[in-house]
Order: C-alpha cells, then structure tokens, then sequence
C-alpha cells in the first residue's frame, strides 16, 4: 500500500446506471483507477487517467454502464502500488420503481457540536444532501476569496480536507449546493446590515449597510463548482446550481437560494413616521430568481414522483 491521492476519493452524480469519482493526487503520470461489484475486485473495469496540473491536480473520472441498486468498490494504482485510500458506493434504483432507501442532510461543519455528521455513516446512506457552508472560506481564506480564482480553488481542497466529512465521503455519495459563507462570501451576497446612528439632533437614524457581489467572484465561483464537484447536470449556471435528482420513486429539486436572490434589504420597506423598517415583500420579490422558480414550478407539475423533496439551506416563507 501507497498514499499517492491527497484528496478524495469522493463520489457524486449518481444514477441507476452512472456515478462521478472526484480525485487529487500528487503524482505527476497516469495512474490506474478499478471499481467492481465485489470488494475483493476478482474482476474490476478499470480505465486508465491522469490528474489535470491546470484543474489543481484533481480529475473527476465518470463510470458508466453500472447495475442498478448495486454496491461499487473503487481503488486506485499508482506504479502498481494499490493506494491505501478506496471508496464505496451504491448506485440508485431504476427511476420510478418503490425503493427503501436513506438519504441524509447537514451542513454548517466546525463546530464543536456537529455531531450529527458522526452519526450519518453509521446509517450507511444512499446519498449525502449537502445544503451549504461546507466549511467557511469566508474566514479561513478571505471574505474577498472568490474574485481570485487559485484562492477559490484553495477553497475547495478545505471542503474535502474537511474533518468531519473526510472520510464519510470515500463510502457516502454526496450531492451539495452552496449557502452564504461558502458561496460568494457573506459579505459579498448581497449581504445587508441593518443599523442605526444617533444624527446631530441626537435622533436614531436605521438604514442598511449594503455590500453588493462583483461579477468576477461569481463566475469563479460558478466555475469551480463545475470544475472541482462531481455534480449533477445543472439548468443554468448563468443563474445558479439548482437541479434534480431522481431516486427511485423520487425526485429530488435541489434549489439554490443564493445565486440569483434579490437583495435582502429589497423585501423590507421603511416607515419614516415610526422609524422602522418592516418585513414586506412585494409579489415580484424572490430569492431563487424568475429563471429557477420558473423551472421549479414546471418540473413540480411534469413529475410523475410518488415523493418530492425541496431541498435547500433556508427555511420556507410563503411571503417570499
């Protein structure tokens, strides 16, 4: 046994029949990459790949042609040294068909009392729903992060190295979209602050402190995702990272919430008789944007789905 992958390996994208595997090495030629239904791999496929010097030395590696509701085992072979990390998945049932099976969600990591990231692989889940702040690059890096592309790139070795998913990830596919601290940064998310000052006449003056979000850091972003998570196919990144998943007799309606939201201080009005500023949003204002909403309402009424999961990092408020 060798250690010649630094990150992952962490699978992502998976159907009936299809699965994406995310690696980092930190070897310089081809290695071999092998997945079999059996974990003693007594007759494994196998493809040979190298990692991408201009992509941060990562691949991400799609098998095809896989058996539905079937366990994968997945190693890596470096000069014949088979690798000491291996990975495990299990592909989805056929669309349409009744299926027991355990999805699990989270986010947020760091804290000293998320223990529930312990408890989801004792659960042996079919997939991960990741809903953002998938650790906090936002601080660890810098809260202008994403307008430098190799800064954003950083972020994403912090993700996978990341202790209380690290090794979730080699045996529990994840599916995941960005929150605020993770995303463009929460100062740059149309982020708003609401405060007051006491003018010259010894008034108190509210207005909210606004940061607005440069395009740049928003592509950067966009394209990292793309570039460096095993991801599902996406509508339109021009827009956001929202998607579906089908799972058996299940669709899943990734939403992104961030993207594409108006403004924040936008859904209050202010009331210079009293002072104060109060929540009311008018009918056009949204926090996934016309494009993601459209797409959610058409999606919701074509699925066939016994069951329908809406799956996002904030609650539901029906005046938005």
């Amino acid at each position: 046994s060798a250690q010649y992958i630094t990150h992952g390996p962490v699978t992502g994208g998976v159907t009936h029949q299809y699965a994406k595997v995310y690696v980092r090495t930190g070897f310089d030629q081809s290695f071999i990459m092998e997945w079999d239904d059996e974990a003693t791999f007594n007759a494994p496929s196998s493809v040979t790949i190298s990692m991408d010097p201009a992509k941060d030395s990562t691949v991400i590696t799609e098998l095809n042609g896989l058996q539905p509701n079937t366990y994968y085992y997945i190693r890596f072979k470096f000069n014949g040294n088979t690798d000491i990390r291996q990975g495990r998945f299990k592909t989805f049932p056929l669309p349409g068909s009744p299926a027991n099976f355990t999805l699990v969600t989270g986010s947020c990591q760091e804290t000293a009392n998320m223990k529930v990231f312990d408890r989801m692989k004792e659960l042996d889940p079919l997939m991960m729903l990741h809903t953002g702040d998938y650790t906090y690059p936002s601080y660890q890096l810098d809260n202008t992060y994403p307008a430098v592309y190799e800064t954003v790139q950083t972020s994403w070795r912090k993700r996978y190295e990341e202790d209380r998913m690290v090794e979730m990830l080699y045996t529990v596919p994840i599916d995941y979209v960005h929150d605020d601290d993770d995303g463009f940064g929460v100062a740059l998310n149309y982020w708003n602050k609401p405060l007051y000052y006491l003018n010259a006449n010894n008034e108190v003056v509210n207005y909210f402190d606004i940061d607005t979000l440069p395009m740049q850091g928003k592509y950067n972003h966009m394209r990292a995702y793309t570039e460096y998570f095993p991801h599902y196919p996406l509508v339109d990144t021009s827009q956001g990272l929202f998607h579906k998943v089908t799972v058996g007799n299940a669709d899943i309606f990734f939403l992104d919430t961030r993207s594409a939201a108006r403004p924040n201080h936008e859904a209050f009005q202010y009331n210079a008789t009293t002072n104060v500023w109060t929540f009311n949003p008018d009918t056009s204002y949204t926090i996934l944007g016309q494009v993601q909403k459209n797409w959610l309402k058409q999606e919701l009424l074509a699925s066939t789905a016994q069951w329908k999961f809406l799956v996002c990092g904030l609650p539901f408020n029906k005046r938005l």
